[in-house]
């Protein structure tokens, strides 16, 4: 595996002063390093330690970690666009967890911590966002489009009849014109409720997907 013998461009007719320049099978090579090499030794490998998620802040509304860097930060699995830094601000309920890098390098995810939302969530008309769904009906292919004037988290989930998330995405910071397509994958056809939330302020909205 040091070096590889490719052939050779002799070709007929070659005069035998050339040979000398060629590689023949009977040649004796020999392949040595002028770097004084040590004997092998033996590595142990070290088990990355996964990041912790500590809860702080004056009201306890912010999660922190101890990862260093390439940092993302997640919600009941899915990833938070925009979290990447140590510390966010959590008004959602849910499980976080977060990736990131230790001081060697390695990346490893932590467990999931849950968090319970105390800010008071106000119901508000979908008619404030101009929140619109369409199509609908459809068959788990949509587009969602509403603006919001203040910047604040914003969550987008699909709710099923029991009222569990079968669909979640998160976004921080969020402020401005929303316009962006989903496709929820395998669920079953039937009746949700499109939920999304800005800051405290909660709009609902009937999604019927027939598929």
């Amino acid at each position: 595996g040091i070096f590889s013998l490719t052939g050779n461009s002799v070709q007929a007719g070659t005069t035998a002063s050339t040979y000398p320049s060629f590689y023949y099978y009977f040649y004796d090579i020999k392949v040595k390093t002028v770097d004084n090499v040590s004997e092998r030794g033996a590595v142990v490998g070290t088990t990355t330690t996964p990041p912790t998620i500590t809860l702080v802040g004056a009201a306890s509304d912010s999660l922190q970690t101890n990862a260093i860097s390439s940092i993302q930060w997640y919600l009941n699995g899915n990833a938070i666009i925009g979290a990447n830094s140590s510390r966010i601000k959590t008004i959602y309920s849910g499980s976080y967890s977060v990736s990131g890098s230790d001081a060697n390098g390695c990346v490893a995810t932590s467990t999931g911590l849950i968090y319970t939302a105390t800010t008071g969530i106000i119901n508000v008309n979908n008619t404030e966002i101009g929140l619109t769904t369409t199509p609908n009906p459809n068959n788990g292919v949509f587009k969602v489009n509403f603006k919001v004037s203040n910047k604040d988290d914003l969550q987008i989930a699909l709710l099923d009849v029991s009222g569990k998330a079968v669909f979640t995405k998160s976004y921080t910071n969020f402020v401005g014109t929303f316009s962006e397509q989903f496709t929820t994958g395998n669920i079953a056809s039937g009746n949700y409720i499109l939920k999304i939330q800005h800051g405290n302020k909660v709009y609902r909205s009937k999604l019927f997907i027939v598929k």
